[in-house]
């Protein structure tokens, strides 16, 4: 009797069973082994045609799958890793990135994951890319947006973020699907806060949406209107007006607009960058019936955006949110100047962009330029000669700027009165106090000649509106800045200095929400313009719903 038959006798183990044991523990392997190898080959097809830096990735794993086990193991076939179902569930939340889960079809993605690997190599090979592929979309998404946009054709002329799918995936590799996305998004406070609102809002379009504000002419604090009583409802789903100032429609009262409703709808105009006067006018009821649903269309596109911009600002900068009419100054990543400012109306858009901050210049000539000299000058100087006079105003022949001054009498200025026309001169306004600069102007050179400077206060509006005249951003004080060499405010040091140096390399960045595009994001892609829709407005920067 063999060793084999004594030991199985004395130990009492059927032969058969140490038999199925042993093959167990060897065709398995056997079959892995020719498994891999035949993965490896389908997936290096599937992979042929595929960006480089995904081809490499795979190789220098030896084309081992991300999603799918291969190994058989005792019981039964291969099966998906964790990560694919994490990747599952991070597409099922990507609508709280503002982000359409269709587009990363998490249907036929559930369908797939919820049988085991096909045993085709070929047909595993498909299946491990096509996760890849996906996971690969929504970080790309998440890093840099899910919009290509033209800057010749747009407003926009900010770099965008540059996207690494080699990096994606080493990321996913190294920390997994939900924390290597989780680091993707911008992760400022305002995208938060964005991300935030919309669960808010989504619950009221869930409940119904607010309702609208019928109503014609002004309705004044005091008044008895027929529309307040849908004024408070509107004002106490929006969180401007406690619940507790609701009233029952039926009394006496309830068409007054007492108050408490006055300030809290002047809580809705100050969020609204509208002038807080309580008065209930045309632009209000405006901002009062955009509904829920356009207001979440606005978050999404301003999470959008928000993608757009590097993910490093800097810690010195200066932020101009064209909508919202505001320039925010940092330092060492802090705010520490906030005012309004007055930018270009949707007919002379202010477009987004980033430059350098170089230098100030203290009581600057304003060069005019050549669309408002035909739009709006040229008339006017026609029919008045002493138009350029009474603005201390004055004709150059040509740049430099030392060259022969010009009679404008000698001009025949109707024959440039037309917006197709090129006034072959250089027109500029004299330093004084009319100056359309103010004292002060803040260069950083760029393409646009959009720069930062002073408007006189009597020269002001109560609010921050457009101005058809320049596109230019007009600082309102600018005497509160201050240098990075001294605490002395510009004001102190501009008599002493005739052109002070601002801090160096300071990044002045033109930020990217502004009011009008031509079509909305549910039905157009981008290109045409820098939006993802078109209702940026000057609530684009709250993250309260309106």
């Amino acid at each position: 009797m063999n060793k084999l038959s004594e030991w199985t006798r004395r130990d009492r183990i059927p032969a058969w069973i140490l038999l199925a044991l042993l093959l167990a523990g060897c065709q398995p392997q056997a079959d892995e082994t020719e498994a891999r190898s035949a993965f490896r080959s389908a997936l290096q097809a599937q992979l042929s045609d595929q960006p480089r830096p995904v081809v490499d990735f795979y190789a220098e794993r030896g084309h081992r799958p991300l999603w799918l086990h291969l190994d058989r193991g005792w019981l039964g076939g291969a099966g998906w890793t964790d990560q694919a179902n994490e990747l599952l569930d991070a597409i099922e939340t990507a609508e709280t990135h503002g982000l359409p889960r269709a587009r990363y079809t998490p249907q036929a993605l559930q369908t797939r994951l919820a049988d085991p690997p096909p045993d085709a190599a070929s047909a595993r090979a498909e299946a491990e890319w096509a996760l890849t592929e996906r996971y690969l979309r929504l970080a790309s998404d998440y890093s840099r947006g899910r919009f290509d946009d033209d800057a010749q054709t747009s407003a926009w002329h900010i770099a965008r973020p540059s996207f690494s799918a080699a990096a994606a995936l080493q990321a996913l590799t190294e920390a997994g699907v939900t924390d290597a996305l989780a680091a993707m998004p911008p992760q400022s406070d305002l995208y938060a806060r964005l991300r935030d609102a919309r669960p808010q809002l989504l619950r009221i379009i869930q409940d119904g949406g607010w309702p609208t504000i019928e109503a014609q002419g002004l309705i004044q604090p005091d008044d008895r209107h027929p529309a307040v009583p849908a004024l408070r409802k509107r004002l106490i789903i929006a969180g401007d007006l406690a619940a507790t100032h609701a009233r029952d429609e039926t009394a006496e009262d309830a068409a007054l607009y007492d108050k408490t409703t006055v300030d809290a709808f002047i809580r809705f105009q100050r969020r609204h960058g509208i002038e807080a006067d309580g008065i209930i006018g045309e632009e209000a009821r405006s901002m009062l019936n955009y509904t829920a649903t356009q207001r979440l269309e606005q978050v999404d596109a301003n999470l959008e955006r928000l993608r757009w911009l590097p993910r490093t600002l800097g810690d010195d900068r200066i932020m101009v949110n064209i909508a919202a009419y505001t320039l925010e100054a940092y330092r060492d990543g802090q705010a520490s100047l906030s005012m309004p400012v007055i930018v270009g109306e949707e007919q002379h858009q202010t477009p987004a962009f980033d430059d350098r901050l170089e230098y100030v210049e203290i009581n600057p000539y304003w060069t005019v330029p050549n669309s408002i000299i035909v739009n709006e000058m040229a008339p006017k100087i026609a029919d008045d000669p002493q138009y350029l006079a009474d603005r201390n105003m004055i004709v150059q022949a040509d740049w430099p700027l030392d060259a022969e001054i010009i009679d404008p009498a000698t001009i025949d200025w109707s024959s440039y009165s037309r917006a197709d026309a090129r006034f072959p001169h250089v027109l500029r306004q004299k330093p004084g106090p009319d100056n359309a600069l103010g004292r002060i102007k803040f260069m950083f050179p760029n393409q646009f000649s959009i720069y930062l400077h002073e408007r006189r206060p009597s020269t002001c509006s109560k609010k921050p509106t457009g101005h058809s005249a320049t596109a230019a951003f007009e600082w309102l004080n600018p005497w509160r800045w201050r240098t990075s060499s001294s605490p002395t405010p510009m004001a102190g040091i501009a008599s002493a200095l005739p052109r002070p140096s601002s801090r160096p390399n300071t990044p002045a960045w033109i930020c990217p929400t502004r009011t009008g595009c031509p079509f909305s994001s549910t039905t157009a892609p981008l290109g045409q313009m820098p939006t993802v829709c078109c209702i940026f407005d000057r609530t684009a920067t709250s993250a309260t719903p309106a």
